[in-house]
Protein backbone atom coordinates (compact mmCIF):
# COMPACT_ATOMS: atom_id res chain seq x y z
CA UNK A 1 0.00 0.00 0.00
CA UNK A 2 1.14 3.06 -1.14
CA UNK A 3 0.45 6.30 0.69
CA UNK A 4 1.47 10.77 0.04
CA UNK A 5 3.18 12.25 1.91
CA UNK A 6 4.66 15.65 1.86
CA UNK A 7 7.17 17.75 4.13
CA UNK A 8 8.40 21.67 3.81
CA UNK A 9 12.27 22.14 3.93
CA UNK A 10 14.01 24.96 2.70
CA UNK A 11 14.70 24.88 -1.49
CA UNK A 12 18.83 24.67 -1.33
CA UNK A 13 18.17 21.44 1.10
CA UNK A 14 15.99 19.97 -1.42
CA UNK A 15 18.62 17.85 -3.58
CA UNK A 16 20.66 16.46 -0.56
CA UNK A 17 17.08 15.88 1.30
CA UNK A 18 16.15 14.24 -2.15
CA UNK A 19 19.32 12.11 -2.16
CA UNK A 20 19.32 11.30 1.38
CA UNK A 21 15.37 9.80 1.30
CA UNK A 22 16.68 7.88 -1.93
CA UNK A 23 19.75 6.15 -0.55
CA UNK A 24 17.47 4.78 3.08
CA UNK A 25 14.91 3.33 0.76
CA UNK A 26 17.25 1.85 -1.55
CA UNK A 27 20.16 0.29 0.44
CA UNK A 28 18.10 -2.94 1.52
CA UNK A 29 18.32 -3.40 -2.08
CA UNK A 30 21.86 -3.64 -1.94
CA UNK A 31 22.00 -6.87 -0.77
CA UNK A 32 19.44 -8.09 -3.47
CA UNK A 33 21.09 -9.39 -7.08
CA UNK A 34 18.07 -8.75 -9.10
CA UNK A 35 20.15 -10.59 -12.07
CA UNK A 36 21.01 -13.14 -9.98
CA UNK A 37 17.54 -13.53 -9.26
CA UNK A 38 16.42 -13.40 -12.51
CA UNK A 39 18.91 -15.73 -13.62
CA UNK A 40 17.82 -18.03 -11.21
CA UNK A 41 14.30 -17.73 -12.08
CA UNK A 42 15.33 -18.78 -15.42
CA UNK A 43 17.14 -21.77 -15.03
CA UNK A 44 14.33 -22.78 -12.87
CA UNK A 45 11.98 -22.24 -16.04
CA UNK A 46 14.10 -23.91 -18.50
CA UNK A 47 14.52 -27.37 -16.11
CA UNK A 48 10.96 -27.45 -15.07
CA UNK A 49 8.62 -30.06 -14.00
CA UNK A 50 4.86 -29.22 -13.64
CA UNK A 51 4.85 -29.86 -9.73
CA UNK A 52 7.58 -26.97 -9.61
CA UNK A 53 5.82 -24.17 -11.09
CA UNK A 54 3.99 -22.92 -8.06
CA UNK A 55 7.16 -22.24 -6.62
CA UNK A 56 8.95 -20.41 -9.99
CA UNK A 57 5.51 -18.18 -9.78
CA UNK A 58 6.50 -17.74 -6.35
CA UNK A 59 9.75 -16.28 -6.82
CA UNK A 60 8.59 -14.24 -9.93
CA UNK A 61 6.33 -12.47 -7.80
CA UNK A 62 8.62 -12.03 -4.95
CA UNK A 63 11.12 -10.79 -7.70
CA UNK A 64 8.70 -8.58 -9.02
CA UNK A 65 7.92 -6.87 -5.45
CA UNK A 66 11.66 -5.86 -5.11
CA UNK A 67 11.63 -4.48 -8.11
CA UNK A 68 8.59 -2.60 -8.13
CA UNK A 69 9.76 -1.09 -4.42
CA UNK A 70 12.82 0.24 -6.50
CA UNK A 71 10.83 1.73 -9.28
CA UNK A 72 8.74 3.32 -6.46
CA UNK A 73 11.72 5.21 -4.44
CA UNK A 74 13.14 6.50 -8.22
CA UNK A 75 9.91 7.53 -9.39
CA UNK A 76 9.05 9.53 -6.26
CA UNK A 77 12.70 10.77 -6.41
CA UNK A 78 11.89 11.90 -10.55
CA UNK A 79 8.90 13.75 -8.82
CA UNK A 80 10.64 15.68 -6.22
CA UNK A 81 13.05 16.40 -8.89
CA UNK A 82 10.77 17.50 -11.82
CA UNK A 83 9.27 20.01 -8.74
CA UNK A 84 12.64 21.55 -7.73
CA UNK A 85 13.75 22.41 -11.75
CA UNK A 86 9.98 23.82 -12.38
CA UNK A 87 10.01 26.11 -8.98
CA UNK A 88 13.86 27.24 -10.20
CA UNK A 89 12.91 27.21 -13.84
CA UNK A 90 8.87 28.94 -13.88
CA UNK A 91 8.44 32.08 -12.24
CA UNK A 92 6.28 32.67 -9.26
CA UNK A 93 2.58 33.10 -10.50
CA UNK A 94 1.34 36.41 -9.16
CA UNK A 95 -2.04 36.12 -10.44
CA UNK A 96 -3.36 35.55 -6.52
CA UNK A 97 -2.01 38.29 -5.49
CA UNK A 98 -2.26 40.45 -8.23
CA UNK A 99 0.44 43.11 -9.29
CA UNK A 100 1.86 45.56 -7.63
CA UNK A 101 -0.05 48.20 -9.92
CA UNK A 102 -3.12 46.55 -8.45
CA UNK A 103 -2.24 46.28 -4.90
CA UNK A 104 -1.39 49.78 -4.95
CA UNK A 105 -4.96 51.32 -6.52
CA UNK A 106 -6.94 49.00 -4.29
CA UNK A 107 -5.41 50.50 -1.15
CA UNK A 108 -6.05 53.90 -2.29
CA UNK A 109 -9.71 54.11 -1.67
Amino acid sequence: MRATISFNTLIVDILSDTSMVLKKRTESYKKIDTRALADDIIGQIEHAHPDQIPAILESIGELRTHLACFDYALEDTMKILAGYHSALTTPPDTTEMGTAEELLTSNEI
